[in-house]
């Protein structure tokens, strides 16, 4: 069960919500993409004033990009999207960028982190560690 108002946060991430979105949740320190990328990948971090940005290059490249804003002792994160239109995300990308946001967001003192995911993505947010919601 969602104990959480998690509503407030997802309006600050300016994130259009997926259609037909599945409410999921983690513990933070349980998620986790089960593939490694290759090391020419790379990960940086840019903090906002409502939510942080995670973004995945290649090379020096960006290909993915997510968010998360912060609650008290929770954090909510937004779907991972390409950086392009002609970017194709593999589960191995999006994995990557969920588990630095949980990272993130457990470092700022998040225990749980909820994620509006996608109907296409549900089964790999699954595999990354997290359940239903609700």
């Amino acid at each position: 069960m969602s104990t959480h108002d998690w509503a407030p946060l997802w309006e600050q991430l300016e994130s259009d919500r997926p259609d037909d979105a599945t409410l999921l949740r983690a513990a933070t320190l349980e998620v986790g993409s089960p593939r490694k990328l290759p090391e020419e990948y790379a990960l940086f971090e840019a903090p906002l004033a409502d939510y942080d940005i995670v973004e995945l290059t290649v090379f020096d490249r960006p290909v993915a990009r997510g968010r998360v804003a912060y609650g008290d002792g929770f954090a909510v994160v937004a779907p991972v999207l390409p950086v392009h239109d002609d970017d194709a995300l593999g589960p191995e990308h999006i994995g990557a960028v969920i588990e630095r946001l949980a990272d993130n967001a457990h470092a700022e003192g998040a225990e749980t982190v909820y994620a509006l995911v996608p109907p296409d993505a549900v089964e790999h947010y699954r595999a990354f560690g997290f359940g239903d919601a609700d």
